[in-house]
């Protein structure tokens, strides 16, 4: 009876441990191997603080345009993309990992690009903008661009 009993506590422990590292297919694991860590908190305070993008307007069909972002302070759990038109014909998912075009990773400045190939449209201004969301998918804050001007691709002389 003995032995039982110890054989079922051994059993529910490792169930346990087991749970906790997201073995079982449960709501919001994140990993097979690694303990669920569930959202940072969303803190209030950050905000985007400046938003642009190069070349500035006008560009043109087949342009590399590569856009930056910044908060106001280095945050965890932030997303930011930027799109162009409305409805969105475009968009560009922004990073502070230190991968090109961004600078130096963690330091609150967001850069992406995007290769315009969308021939509809050329000619009219085009609203461009960035959002800021949580890693949860709540909306944060939105900060406008100046309007896009897409032209027909330039022609080699």
């Amino acid at each position: 009876m003995r032995l039982l009993r110890v054989a079922l506590r051994i059993g529910l422990a490792g169930l346990a441990f087991l749970a906790g590292c997201g073995w079982f297919d449960m709501p919001g694991a994140r990993s097979m191997y690694g303990v669920y860590l569930p959202p940072w908190p969303h803190d209030p305070t950050v905000t985007l603080d400046s938003f642009s993008y190069t070349p500035a307007s006008p560009a043109h069909v087949g342009d590399e345009l590569v856009f930056r972002a910044t908060l106001n302070k280095p945050a965890n759990g932030v997303y930011l993309r930027a799109a162009i038109g409305q409805p969105e014909r475009e968009l560009c998912s922004m990073n502070d990992y230190g991968i090109p075009p961004d600078v130096t990773a963690g330091d609150g400045a967001y850069a992406g690009w995007v290769t315009w190939v969308a021939e509809a449209g050329t000619g009219e201004d085009l609203p461009v903008w960035v959002e800021l969301e949580w890693d949860d998918g709540a909306p944060g804050q939105t900060l406008s661009g100046p309007p896009l001007t897409v032209l027909p691709e330039e022609e080699e002389q």
